[in-house]
């Protein structure tokens, strides 16, 4: 079977006092390519709500930007991963919040097994102006095989005193007495 390349391109406003919900899932096959380009603009009171979950490949690579560009605007980014054999998964998750009393969430968790890869590039970028605004980033990311690989890049870029903002990471692998027990 010969490799599939997939490419996707989606630009959306998310207008005053509304709410969208993306549940965009990827399963591919062992050589097929997969890039998702997503960009969302959310007015006033607007929410946003996206599940992304990326299952095997030889690459994925979801990059989404969110502009929280009105006072009370919402985004929750909930990435999701599986990697196996020799897949790469390279994401890219952007906030920029220009509102205030904005949220923005990214909540990313992924299992990597065999000589998998996943790169976690997580941005949260408080502007000027996104005053008493709420931004939080985690990844979590289980390696059930000492040859695969995560790199988490948290990112928090505050230009506005009065915020609330996280982030956090985590890599790890599951203890062979833990796994003992399990079984």
């Amino acid at each position: 079977k010969s490799a599939n390349f997939r490419t996707t391109s989606l630009r959306g406003i998310v207008g005053e006092n509304s709410e969208l919900t993306i549940i965009n899932v990827s399963v591919l096959e062992k050589e097929d390519i997969n890039i998702d380009n997503a960009m969302f603009d959310v007015k006033k009171n607007g929410t946003i709500n996206v599940y992304d979950l990326h299952i095997d490949g030889k690459i994925t690579s979801p990059h989404y930007v969110f502009r929280l560009s009105e006072k009370g605007g919402v985004a929750n980014m909930k990435p999701y991963f599986l990697g196996s054999e020799e897949t790469v998964i390279d994401m890219l998750y952007l906030m920029r919040f220009y509102g205030p009393e904005s949220v923005g969430t990214i909540f990313g968790k992924g299992v990597l097994k065999d000589t998998a890869k996943a790169i976690f590039r997580g941005f949260l970028d408080l502007k000027k102006g996104a005053k008493e605004a709420t931004a939080e980033e985690s990844e979590y990311t289980m390696l059930l095989s000492p040859k695969a690989r995560a790199e988490a890049i948290p990112s928090l870029l505050v230009d506005e005193n009065e915020v609330n903002a996280a982030h956090a990471a985590s890599v790890g692998t599951i203890s062979e007495e833990k796994l003992y027990y399990l079984m």
